[in-house]
């Protein structure tokens, strides 16, 4: 099995006037996420969703990423970690005198690799016929899980292969593009959420999601 296209589209669900809120960033007048798609030569395809500026994450994903994994097995993700801490990537600089990288330009292309590994893990999962979270091992970080329906989605899993993780943090806020992605309903009973047994994500995307949530230009905040 060989990637053949990797892609992302920007995604936008404006809030109405009269649900929206203010917070330390201004007042929110819209959620945005980057959908991720990892295409095979099997037909299969593999989804990740990342926050973070779309054109940003977009960029990193087409002219940085997806050239390193063009062709290449979805079975060996691993190249996405050692491509970012080699230290190939910032050893030049060092070598210039230059001690520390772009902060903020690191955060987001840490978070395209983390959700585009989730998109391989998909890929992985549906080739073995088995749930995500069957698939990705122990996990030990904290678990945000809002955003995007399939960050959710892919959230959910990572905190059911997390031995120590109980709690999965939800926003209550206004957030169809968290809601109404998915064909199928999240599993959520008294509080408690429990992830499908069907392989990959479990979940499918609707056939309008992309004319839903059309990408909207322009800051998430205003003041």
């Amino acid at each position: 099995m060989k990637i053949t296209d990797v892609r992302t589209i920007p995604m936008s669900d404006p809030v109405p006037r009269e649900r929206q809120h203010r917070t330390d960033f201004g007042t929110k007048v819209k959620s945005d996420a980057v959908l991720i798609l990892v295409e095979t030569d099997d037909g299969l395809t593999g989804m990740g969703a990342s926050l973070g500026s779309p054109e940003t994450v977009s960029a990193i994903v087409k002219y940085d990423l997806a050239p390193t994994l063009l062709g290449g097995d979805p079975m060996c993700s691993e190249l996405l970690w050692e491509k970012m801490y080699n230290g190939s990537r910032w050893k030049p600089a060092l070598e210039r005198g230059h001690s520390q990288p772009s902060e903020a330009r690191r955060g987001v292309t840490l978070e395209a690799i983390a959700w585009l590994d989730i998109a391989i893990w998909d890929v992985k999962s549906q080739a073995f016929g088995v749930p995500v979270y069957q698939a990705l091992g122990p996990v030990r970080d904290s678990i945000r899980g809002y955003g995007s329906g399939v960050l959710f989605a892919a959230s959910i899993h990572m905190v059911m292969s997390a031995p120590n993780c109980h709690i999965l943090e939800v926003s209550q806020g206004y957030m169809p593009t968290m809601n109404e992605s998915f064909n199928e309903p999240y599993d959520i009973r008294d509080g408690t959420v429990h992830a499908p047994r069907t392989p990959a994500l479990g979940f499918t995307l609707r056939d309008d999601v992309f004319d839903r949530f059309e990408y909207v230009q322009g800051p998430e905040f205003v003041f």
